[in-house]
């Protein structure tokens, strides 16, 4: 079997993909193809008659390419930005609206996701800070970053500065893209908990639209309209009303959280890990009210890792941050260091949807694991683990 075939077939089993869709852009064929498996999660499907075997999907796939990530430790910080209106729109502390503004104020521009008119979460570029505005908030869900690759490329061939944001597995996907580590690039990553199939968001969306029958004009996947704790999401109805719950009782921030609704490559993620790819890293900080109590508002609080002298850079020139140096034990959480594993009862979730829908499918996985599903996911772990192909 030649490489690309035997590659593709690999990457296309699932346990590796991250559904960056770098293949399918450096594809000169268009022989490569996004599209969603069964579970709603996209992944690269060939047309081998199309196929010339040239290669250029292995080279700029993020499983083949070399680790990028830093040698040593990061610099730790807690970071928020110095105005409550910018922390209140954003999930935490806001330091993405500070970097990009200095990005933007130096002519650059900014790839990150932002939802669609239908609430799919894309990445896109802008080049002003009302486009990036609406890049601000969490999106619980994988985004479609199948059509930024070439633009990011391109924008940094012609010498444009551009700050880049997304997955650490995004991140990972760019630099394979691009081949290199551009000068006039700057990645930031946040620490993530796992990429959840877009097609079960967009079930859990429309069965919310069903039962209150009004259209959804606007989502806020951690809402801080009434503060940052607790967690909550907020949706809009074009009737005027809101839906607003927070993670304990949201059927979808619950799964989200249980980490069965991830891609299956989530369970074994190469980039959970303190030295990252990126050059920033972003993510909430629970602890800060122990050592900058004069921070605590209900407004939220960033973690920053600087990973590299670039990102440093980045950090000297951002005017509209307070931040405070600390140590990693101060930022520290479980998702920089491990990836979520693998929910036993994943497949059968999937399973369920497909038959019977999110809402009957979450209202069976929320309630306490019965003794023959616990029985059944041990048999099943132990048969795939068997019949799993060698790589």
């Amino acid at each position: 079997m030649d490489p690309i075939r035997r590659t593709l077939q690999y990457i296309n089993g699932g346990r590796r993909c991250f559904g960056c869709g770098t293949c399918a852009a450096a594809c000169r064929k268009t022989a490569l193809k996004m599209e969603p498996d069964p579970n709603g999660s996209p992944y690269p499907r060939i047309d081998f008659a199309a196929c010339v075997k040239c290669g250029a999907c292995i080279r700029s796939c993020p499983v083949n390419a070399p680790d990028r990530s830093a040698g040593h430790d990061p610099d730790f910080y807690v970071v928020r930005h110095v105005r409550r209106e910018i922390r209140t729109a954003s999930t935490s502390g806001g330091a993405f609206t500070a970097f990009s503004d200095t990005i933007l104020a130096r002519g650059g521009a900014v790839a990150g996701a932002m939802w669609t008119p239908e609430f799919s979460a894309r990445h896109t570029v802008v080049f002003d800070a009302a486009g990036r505005d609406a890049m601000r908030g969490s999106k619980y869900v994988q985004s479609d970053s199948s059509e930024v690759w070439a633009e990011v490329k391109h924008l940094l061939a012609d010498g444009r500065e551009v700050l880049f944001s997304g997955t650490p597995c995004q991140v990972a996907a760019l630099y394979a893209f691009l081949g290199d580590r551009p000068a006039n690039l700057t990645t930031v990553d946040f620490i993530c908990h796992g990429t959840p199939s877009p097609q079960i968001f967009q079930a859990y969306l429309r069965d919310l639209e069903t039962r209150r029958g009004a259209r959804i004009v606007q989502v806020r996947c951690r809402d801080q309209r009434t503060g940052y704790v607790p967690m909550r999401i907020g949706i809009d109805f074009s009737d005027g009303t809101m839906y607003s719950e927070d993670c304990e009782r949201d059927p979808y921030f619950r799964l989200f959280l249980s980490g069965i609704l991830n891609r299956r490559s989530c369970s074994g993620c190469p980039f959970t890990r303190v030295r990252r790819g990126s050059d920033l890293t972003i993510a909430d900080n629970w602890r800060f009210p122990s050592f900058v109590p004069e921070w605590d508002d209900n407004t939220g609080v960033s973690s920053l890792l600087v990973n590299t002298e670039h990102g440093a850079e980045l950090l000297r020139a951002t005017k509209d941050l307070e931040s405070r140096k600390c140590t990693l034990a101060e930022v520290d959480q479980y998702y920089l260091h491990h990836s979520g594993g693998e929910h036993p009862d994943r497949d059968l979730f999937f399973r369920a949807w497909r038959k019977h829908g999110f809402t009957c499918a979450a209202a069976d996985f929320l309630r306490p694991r019965p003794l023959y599903r616990r029985l059944r996911s041990r048999l099943l772990k132990i048969f795939r683990r068997f019949l799993r192909p060698s790589a």
